[in-house]
């Protein structure tokens, strides 16, 4: 099993499906993401192969979706 990291979006507007869909599918264009599951609360869990991909690539790929995000790594 990869690595895991867990995000949580700051922007108070990510509440909508909508949302959720669209950094899903923009997270699930990057190789190497094992699981994925991005809540309407703000709460991204992901597990990775670190060798395909790393945590501010991640964190790069969400905020270019416009949301601010803050990690936790797990």
């Amino acid at each position: 099993m990869g690595d895991q990291i867990q995000f949580h979006v700051q922007d108070a507007d990510f509440d909508c499906e909508t949302c959720t869909t669209t950094v899903d599918q923009a997270l699930q264009s990057e190789g190497g993401i094992e699981q994925l599951n991005v809540e309407e609360n703000g709460t991204i869990e992901i597990t990775y192969e670190a060798d395909h991909t790393s945590p501010e690539m991640l964190e790069r790929i969400i905020e270019n979706q416009g949301y601010s995000v803050r990690r936790n790594q797990s």
